[in-house]
């Protein structure tokens, strides 16, 4: 985990399926004068219909079915978006439902408050962190594999014999790795071939 200030004034996402847009207005202008001091987002139909109905100043996305969710989605995990208001239908299977999926996993995973009904979004808004300084917890991206782990083992290595059959005692090996990473000789390849005996093939056999 690491750290990370969300600053007083806060990057607000604003979405609503197609039932609850009107709903959504109207939470919008009952909360305007709280709005107008943040930074406002949305997809694109429920945006415009803010910016009318409100006068806010609100950046539109694309609809949400032809990828805004996405790229809401995209901005939160380029901490950008600091509080997600989502009016999504519970009720109403939809076309792009694995977007909203994606967009509540990512807004889970990145720390930051969602309300997808209008009662946690009034709790959200008349939350003493709105308008301050929020510290809290973000996920921190590390490697699957432990890099400086993994280059300590050796995971296959094969001895062949040389097929040049006048060349004697040239047996060579045959490594396998991860990251360029020659476990044999060390030396950083894509895939790597040693030979072990000065046979002079010159690397037509061993790589060399």
């Amino acid at each position: 985990m690491t750290k990370e200030t969300m600053k007083s004034r806060k990057n607000i996402a604003l979405i609503a399926h197609d039932h609850l847009k009107d709903e959504l207005v109207t939470w919008c202008i009952d909360n305007r004068d709280k709005l107008k001091d943040h930074i406002l987002c949305g997809t694109g139909t429920t945006a415009t219909l803010i910016a009318r109905a409100t006068g806010l100043d609100i950046k539109a996305y694309k609809s949400g079915p032809l990828g805004g969710d996405q790229q809401i989605g995209a901005k939160v995990a380029e901490g950008e978006i600091d509080v997600l208001i989502f009016f999504w239908d519970p009720l109403e299977a939809l076309p792009h439902d694995p977007d909203v999926r994606a967009l509540l996993r990512i807004a889970v995973v990145y720390d930051i408050p969602v309300a997808t009904n209008r009662a946690t979004a009034d709790f959200i808004m008349t939350s003493e962190h709105i308008d301050k300084e929020y510290v809290h917890d973000v996920q921190e991206f590390k490697p699957s594999v432990d890099i400086e782990d993994m280059s300590e083992k050796i995971l296959v290595f094969t001895a062949i014999k040389c097929p040049d059959e006048n060349r004697r005692g040239c047996d060579i090996i045959r490594t396998f790795f991860y990251w360029n990473r020659c476990y044999i000789c060390c030396e950083r390849r894509i895939f790597g071939y040693r030979c072990f005996s000065s046979c002079g093939c010159g690397g037509r056999y061993c790589g060399r």
